[in-house]
C-alpha cells in the first residue's frame, strides 16, 4: 500500500515546501496571504503527481511490451516445435506402415512362391521318374519374389525379362569333386556358370546376380577308370561345385566369360545388372590365369560399370605380395571389390581400410545377431591413403548384403536394421540363364 502512495504524498510534501518557500520569498516582494500560499502549494503538488504518475505509467507501459513481445516470441518457438514433432511423427508412423505393408506382402509372396515350388517339385519329381532332367521346358520368369507370376504361369517367357531360367532338381547341394573328375566334367564343357540374384528388401526386386560354378549332367562324369558314374535315386544330377583346386584359374575364368556375356547381353536391353565374379585364391597368385582374366575384363564392353570381382575374406587375408599387387591392379583398372564372408566387425574394417572394397556380404546369422557392431563398422569414416597412395578418404559409401539368409524372420530382422540388400535361398536358388529367342546363339 505504500508504494501506491508514494508518489502523492512526495508530491504534497514538494508542493509544501515550494509553497512555503514562495511564501516567505513573496512576503519580501509583494504581500501574499496565506490562501494563495496554500492553492500554489497545491497546484505545484498536482502537477508533480501528474508528472510522477505518468513517468511510472510509462515505465510500466515498456515493460509491459517488453514481456509481450517475449511472450510471442516463445509462442512461436513452441508452435514451431510443435510443428516440427508432428511431422516428424507423421513420417514414422509413414514408415512403419510402410514396413508393415513390405513385411505383408513379402510374407504373401512367400506362400505363393512356396505354393508355386510345391507344384514345380511335383512336376519335377515327374519329370525324373521319366528321365525328363534339364530338357528346360519348365521355363518361367527370372524373378526371385515371384511378382506377377502365377503357379501355373510356368510356360513360356515374361516380356520383362528376356532371360529365362531352368529350376534347379530336387536335392541340389554343393559338391567338392575329386580333381580328376573335375578335369573329366571341364573336358566335357559339363562345367557352366548358374547365376543367382542378390534382391532388395523389401521388395525383393533383383539387384545383382552372382556366378556359381555348376557341375551339370553329374552322372556323365567319369569314375577315372572311363566308365560312366552312376547316380542314386537321391543324386542330384547337377550340383555347385565348392572348391576347385588346380583347376580355379581354368574355371574362374569360364565364370567371367560367361559373366562378362550376360553384362553385355542385359546393357544392350537396357537391363544393366551388376555380376558380382568370385575369384579363387589360386587365381589370384598364378600368374597366367589371372593374366587370362585381365584379358577379358580389358576387353569387355561393360568392364567396371557391371562386373564385380569377389574374394573371400580368409583368401584376402592370406594373398602374398603379388597377390596384393594383382588386387591393385584391378583397383587401378576401375575396378570396385567385394569381400564375403568376414567373421566379425573388426575384420571387416581391417579389409575395408585397404581401400580397395566398396561391398561386403556378411552371414544373415552374424548380422541380425550383432547388427549395430556391423553397421557402426561400416559407417566409420576410413582416414588415411592405400598401399597404391590412393585418397581412402573420398571412397564411395559401402554397401553391405546378407547372405545365406533363409527364414522369414531374418528377413524382418535385416529390413528393421535398415539392411536392405540380401542373398538366399529363400529368394532364390542359382539358375541357369539362357537365351530363349530362335535366332540367339546357345551360349
Amino acid at each position: 500500500m505504500a508504494r501506491y502512495l508514494a508518489i502523492p504524498l512526495v508530491a504534497l510534501a514538494i508542493g509544501a515546501a515550494a509553497g512555503f518557500a514562495l511564501l516567505s520569498y513573496g512576503s519580501f516582494l509583494t504581500p501574499v496571504s496565506l490562501i494563495d500560499a496554500i492553492l500554489t502549494a497545491a497546484v505545484i503538488a498536482m502537477l508533480l503527481i501528474v508528472a510522477g504518475g505518468y513517468a511510472v505509467f510509462a515505465r510500466y507501459w515498456q515493460l509491459a511490451s517488453r514481456m509481450q513481445q517475449g511472450l510471442g516470441g516463445f509462442e512461436a518457438d513452441i508452435a514451431r516445435r510443435l510443428a516440427n514433432l508432428e511431422t516428424a511423427l507423421d513420417e514414422i508412423s509413414l514408415v512403419h506402415q510402410g514396413r508393415e505393408h513390405g513385411l505383408a506382402a513379402s510374407l504373401s509372396e512367400n506362400v505363393a512362391e512356396l505354393r508355386a515350388l510345391a507344384d514345380e517339385e511335383s512336376e519335377e519329381a515327374g519329370f525324373q521318374e521319366k528321365g525328363r532332367q534339364g530338357q528346360g521346358d519348365n521355363v518361367i520368369r527370372f524373378d526371385p519374389g515371384g511378382r506377377n507370376r502365377e503357379p501355373a504361369d510356368t510356360a513360356g517367357v515374361s516380356p520383362g525379362h528376356g532371360m529365362a531360367e531352368e529350376e534347379l532338381p530336387i536335392g541340389t547341394r554343393k559338391l567338392r569333386l575329386p580333381q580328376a573328375k573335375l578335369a573329366d566334367a571341364l573336358e566335357k564343357g559339363l562345367v557352366e556358370a548358374w547365376f543367382q540374384p542378390v534382391v532388395t528388401l523389401p521388395g525383393r526386386k533383383t539387384r545383382m546376380l552372382e556366378a556359381v560354378a555348376h557341375v551339370s549332367n553329374l552322372q556323365q562324369v567319369s569314375n577315372g577308370q572311363g566308365s560312366a558314374r552312376s547316380v542314386s535315386a537321391d543324386q542330384p544330377t547337377s550340383v555347385q561345385l565348392q572348391g576347385y583346386g588346380s583347376h580355379a584359374g581354368e574355371i574362374d575364368h569360364l565364370m567371367l566369360t560367361s559373366a562378362v556375356r550376360l553384362a553385355r547381353k542385359l546393357d544392350r536391353e537396357d537391363r544393366g545388372c551388376t555380376i558380382l565374379w568370385r575369384m579363387a585364391v589360386n587365381t589370384i597368385r598364378d600368374p597366367a590365369a589371372f593374366d587370362a582374366c585381365m584379358v577379358t575384363l580389358k576387353n569387355s564392353s561393360p568392364g567396371p560399370r557391371l562386373i564385380k570381382p569377389l574374394i573371400e575374406w580368409r583368401n584376402f587375408r592370406n594373398l602374398d605380395a603379388a597377390g596384393l599387387d594383382h588386387m591393385h591392379g584391378l583397383a587401378e583398372a576401375g575396378y570396385r571389390l567385394a569381400v564375403s564372408n568376414c567373421p566379425s566387425p573388426q575384420r571387416m574394417r581391417e579389409v575395408l581400410d585397404s581401400g580397395l572394397f566398396d561391398m561386403v556380404m556378411v552371414d544373415a546369422e552374424l548380422l541380425t545377431s550383432e547388427s549395430e557392431a556391423w553397421r557402426e563398422a561400416l559407417t566409420m569414416p576410413i582416414a588415411g591413403r592405400t598401399g597404391r597412395g590412393r585418397n581412402a578418404a573420398s571412397m564411395a559409401e559401402h554397401e553391405i548384403i546378407a547372405t545365406n539368409v533363409d527364414t522369414e524372420i531374418q528377413v524382418m530382422a535385416l529390413i528393421d536394421n535398415d539392411i536392405l540388400l540380401a542373398q538366399g535361398d529363400l529368394f532364390s536358388a542359382p539358375k541357369r540363364l539362357r537365351d530363349d529367342r530362335p535366332s540367339a546363339a546357345k551360349a
